[in-house]
C-alpha cells in the first residue's frame, strides 16, 4: 500500500447522515460573521501594551495629557477587560455635569492602554469597581 492509499484509508467515510451533521455544524465563514467576530479588535489596533501600569504612571499620565479646556474639571480611568488576562485602561476627561469633555469633532478626548498586570496600588484603587474619579 502506498503513502495515498494509507491516507485514504484511513480517513472515516461519512454516512449521509454524517454528512448533514458536519454541514450543519461547520463555522459560518460569511464576511457579515467575520466582521462581528473582530468588530471589537479594530479598537484596541495601535494601542500601547505595558506589562505592568502602576498607580503613579496612571496618574501622571492623566495628568500630563490633560486637555487644556476650562471645561475640564475632573479625570476618570475606566477599567475593562482586554483579553488574554490583560486589562484595558482608558483615560477620560469629565467636565462640571460628569461627561466625558469632547473636541471640536465631537470624539472624546481620551488616551487607552493595555496592561498585562496592574500594580496592587491601582488595582486595590479599582477594587472591584470599574471606573476611578480623580479630581
Amino acid at each position: 500500500m502506498n503513502l495515498i492509499e494509507t491516507i485514504i484509508g484511513s480517513v472515516k467515510k461519512r454516512s449521509p447522515q454524517d454528512q448533514n451533521a458536519a454541514a450543519v455544524e461547520a463555522p459560518d465563514t460569511s464576511e457579515s460573521h467575520f466582521h462581528k467576530l473582530v468588530a471589537g479588535f479594530d479598537t484596541l489596533i495601535g494601542v500601547d501594551r505595558v506589562p505592568i501600569l502602576t498607580y503613579e504612571e496612571a496618574i501622571k499620565r492623566l495628568v500630563r495629557d490633560k486637555p487644556t479646556t476650562r471645561r475640564t474639571l475632573r479625570g476618570a480611568l475606566l477599567l475593562a477587560n482586554a483579553g488574554f488576562g490583560d486589562s484595558l485602561v482608558t483615560w477620560l476627561y469629565l467636565d462640571q455635569d460628569g461627561l466625558p469633555v469632547v473636541d471640536g469633532e465631537g470624539r472624546t478626548l481620551g488616551r487607552r492602554l493595555i496592561a498585562s498586570c496592574l500594580d496592587d496600588e491601582l488595582a486595590e484603587c479599582f477594587s472591584g469597581s470599574d471606573i476611578l474619579i480623580l479630581e
